[in-house]
């Protein structure tokens, strides 16, 4: 988990800086770009509440089926679980890298707007300003890694499963359930946000 962390951290650190630069390069404000310490500070510790919160709900959605064993023994287990996401967190990592400082990201700010934060801006150019971000921020290496993140975490579903069960002492069935259940809703979550953003820019 602490290897995670800092991979997060050192993604959230290379997308900042990457926008920051863009933006600045554009005579914008270097504030209005990137990612601020407390949103850095969020998303690196994203996995361990995670970690605890979805070992929780397995542990309540097991115990539907009687099943038996301590929550610090299925929360151990369930950090197995976190292994695929340390791969997909060093890989997020190396992408952000290349893309920002390999291949570097180019695109269109609204003219006239050298010195002015999006609030003096007009509505045209705030709304061609929001784009112009989003566009910095996706990709298809972006689309890449969004769905290699699924990958990752059905792949540490499948792990969950057999960590429910031996820990809870219930059937593979019944630990799928306990299981699917919070990760397939997590899915669906991300699936709709990503395809809202996609929608709205």
């Amino acid at each position: 988990m602490a290897l995670q962390f800092l991979l997060r951290v050192l993604a959230g650190v290379i997308r900042s800086s990457g926008l920051t630069d863009l933006v600045t390069e554009q005579g914008l404000p270097a504030s209005q770009a990137g990612q601020g310490p407390v949103a850095l500070a969020t998303a690196a510790v994203i996995p361990f509440l995670a970690w605890v919160v979805f070992a929780g709900v397995f542990y309540l959605l097991s115990s539907l089926f009687d099943g038996e064993g301590e929550f610090s023994t299925l929360l151990s287990f369930v950090g197995y679980g976190f292994v695929p996401q340390v791969a997909g967190s060093a890989l997020s990592a190396l992408v952000a890298f290349y893309r920002w400082n390999v291949r570097g990201v180019s695109v269109s700010f609204p003219a006239g707007t050298a010195g002015k934060s999006p609030m003096q801006m007009s509505p045209e150019q705030s709304a061609a300003y929001a784009r112009a971000i989003f566009e910095a921020q996706s990709g298809p290496l972006v689309t890449l890694m969004t769905v290699l993140g699924f990958v990752f975490t059905l792949w540490a579903a499948f792990i969950w499963v057999f960590a429910t069960r031996r820990a809870r002492d219930v059937s593979t069935r019944q630990a799928a359930i306990a299981v699917g259940l919070p990760v397939g809703l997590v899915v669906l979550v991300q699936i709709g946000l990503f395809a809202l953003g996609t929608l709205l820019f």
